[in-house]
């Protein structure tokens, strides 16, 4: 009796599990980004949260949580019912660095997996205007002969540590000078409060259009298709200068299989249509359609390349 009443609690389950999949979505779904909005990963999630809801017949809302390098945001997720509806829309590079440079109460990769990968964001080092007319060969040259101050997104960024990665690959020396966002970073750049910063391409294409900011090299393993004439750092003869932060959907553990095909089919049918191409490529972003286990590699790749050079700069964030 008890191994009877065993199996249909059991069958019982897992009907009601089914039964749940087949009917979701039936409420609204939440698009959680751990940064403040209007930033690209902010439009990115906005432009797919308008593409997706038609898809799934559901309203999706997009909810800025910012905070502590975007923990407070992915936190918020990792604690949400796993029920497929809080999606973290996050990036590679804060899933690789964020555990091995503060203290969490999660583990991102267990707690709050990639569902998949959503656009790619190159990186660009640029410097202002000064610098018109140099190669990034010319630009070494000159940047060795002096004490530069490099700028960043915050202290242990992704672009913080590729600037760092540029910095040891030429031997250039530089003090690294922290910025609260994109915005006031590019800023510093154009009117020459900092020397060079790396960042991504999509956050400074307007200022590269209207010649108020330089491009010297790309940190990708080919040239990015919005700055066909800039080269890369391989072109350039700087080894070890490879990056692009990968924007992707994440869900908290235990999302029912069937869930997580909807989404994933919806989004990957999402990223596939005319409008969101071409809005992310005014965002300056590339459209990529990435699964799971691939950008969990890519993750784990970016943690083996940055991490080493924040345990080195002796980076700990409180």
């Amino acid at each position: 009796m008890h191994r009877r009443t065993f199996i249909l609690a059991t069958s019982l389950i897992a009907l009601a599990s089914t039964a749940s999949a087949q009917g979701w979505p039936e409420k609204t779904i939440r698009f959680v980004v751990p940064f403040p909005a209007g930033g690209p990963l902010d439009s990115v999630a906005r432009t797919l949260a308008e593409a997706v809801s038609v898809k799934l017949g559901q309203a999706i809302v997009v909810e800025n949580k910012a905070g502590a390098v975007g923990s407070i945001g992915t936190e918020n997720v990792v604690r949400s019912p796993a029920d497929g509806y809080s999606v973290l829309l996050g990036f590679s590079g804060g899933h690789a660095l964020t555990p091995s440079i503060m203290s969490l109460r999660f583990d991102p990769l267990k707690d709050v997996p990639p569902l998949l990968g959503l656009a790619r964001s190159e990186l660009v080092l640029v410097s202002g205007k000064r610098a018109k007319g140099q190669s990034i060969t010319d630009f070494i040259k000159v940047a060795k002969d002096k004490d530069n101050l490099v700028g960043g997104i915050g202290t242990g960024s992704t672009n913080h540590l590729v600037g760092e990665l540029f910095k040891r690959a030429t031997g250039i020396k530089g003090t690294h000078v922290p910025y609260q966002g994109a915005a006031p970073l590019s800023i510093a750049v154009m009117v020459g409060e900092v020397d060079f910063a790396v960042l991504d391409v999509g956050a400074v294409l307007p200022y590269i259009q209207a010649g108020s900011m330089v491009p010297l090299a790309v940190a990708s393993a080919k040239r990015s298709s919005f700055l066909p004439d800039v080269p890369t750092f391989v072109e350039a003869g700087v080894a070890g200068v490879m990056f692009e932060n990968v924007y992707g959907a994440f869900l908290p553990a235990g999302v029912l299989r069937e869930v997580q095909n909807k989404l994933g089919q919806a989004i990957s049918f999402a990223l596939d249509t005319p409008a969101v191409k071409t809005q992310f490529g005014r965002l300056g972003v590339v459209p990529l359609t990435m699964g799971a286990d691939q950008l969990d590699t890519v993750i784990r790749h970016q943690a083996a390349t940055l991490v080493p050079v924040a345990h080195e700069l002796n980076i700990y964030l409180k």
